[in-house]
């Protein structure tokens, strides 16, 4: 039942009292000289009008009072319906805003992960790499922690670019990702830090651990061969190794000492790793 009908019918009973309690004045005030039949009472009621018309407007209180009420009623339904149209809104808009805050936070993790990738090999990107470098090394200073640093350079990289165009360059840097992937520890930071070269970041790992990490990605590429045309390719990359405290306390100096050690390898025939500050396997099947 809308307002306006239950205010109307509230009106209307509530009006009927002036009519009925004039009964009772009448009949108190009267001078009984009617019978109380129905046709006395309505001589008592007749005599009871022409002596005092105000009783005509009471008579009229049900349908005064029913069209005020009416009219309050209408006015409740317009405010209700006002409210439930808010809440609607507010509800409605308050959806959307919980939605938008989703996409909003999707959008800022897609963000981030865009800004903290590579878009051809999948791997962390230089800036994303440099960062925990930089974090893991404070750490190192403070705690007293190791790290070891591999900086890794595909070789014949130039060859396979010039020779067979960049589609082949990069189909060679995308598999370079995979097996980085699948050769190194889920708390190990691979990355891409720049056209074929590339770096891991090995918390924790000593001179040992990263050679062994470093002998194993050599072992992992001599098993993937890439067929560029007519010629079958076999993978290989050339290790420069460089440990934090081991070797030095500053960052620069790391990445610099583990660039020059992988150049040492590359000069001895690429294949292998190299440690800062010593020589290169002269094997290459030794490392």
């Amino acid at each position: 039942m809308t307002e306006a009908r239950r205010y109307t019918l509230l009106g209307v009973l509530f009006g009927f009292l002036f009519p009925i309690g004039s009964l009772f004045v009448v009949h108190w005030t009267a001078d009984h000289s009617h019978s109380l039949s129905p046709g006395g009472i309505v001589h008592a009621l007749a005599d009871a009008h022409a002596r005092n018309p105000l009783l005509y407007v009471i008579d009229t209180a049900p349908l005064f009072l029913g069209w005020l009420s009416w009219l309050a009623g209408v006015r409740q339904d317009r405010v209700r319906n006002l409210l439930s149209g808010l809440e609607r809104e507010v509800l409605s808009k308050t959806r959307s805003l919980r939605q938008a805050l989703v996409d909003a936070e999707q959008a800022n993790h897609l963000i981030a992960k865009i800004a903290a990738q590579d878009g051809l090999t999948g791997l962390m990107n230089r800036r994303r790499v440099q960062e925990e470098i930089d974090r893991w090394a404070a750490h190192s200073r403070r705690y007293d922690r190791r790290l070891a640093l591999l900086y890794i350079d595909l070789d014949h990289f130039k060859h396979v670019n010039d020779h067979f165009g960049h589609a082949a360059g990069d189909q060679l840097l995308s598999k370079m990702g995979q097996v980085l992937r699948n050769s190194f520890r889920g708390t190990d930071f691979v990355a891409r830090w720049g056209g074929d070269e590339f770096v891991v970041m090995l918390p924790e790992a000593d001179h040992t651990g990263a050679e062994m990490a470093a002998a194993k990605l050599i072992s992992a590429l001599k098993a993937e061969q890439l067929k560029f045309g007519s010629e079958v390719m076999q993978m290989s990359a050339s290790i420069g190794i460089a440990l934090l405290p081991g070797d030095t306390d500053n960052v620069d100096e790391l990445m610099r000492f583990a660039d020059r050690a992988m150049y040492a390898a590359k000069r001895a025939g690429g294949n292998r790793w190299c440690r800062h500050g010593q020589n290169p396997p002269e094997d290459a099947n030794a490392s």
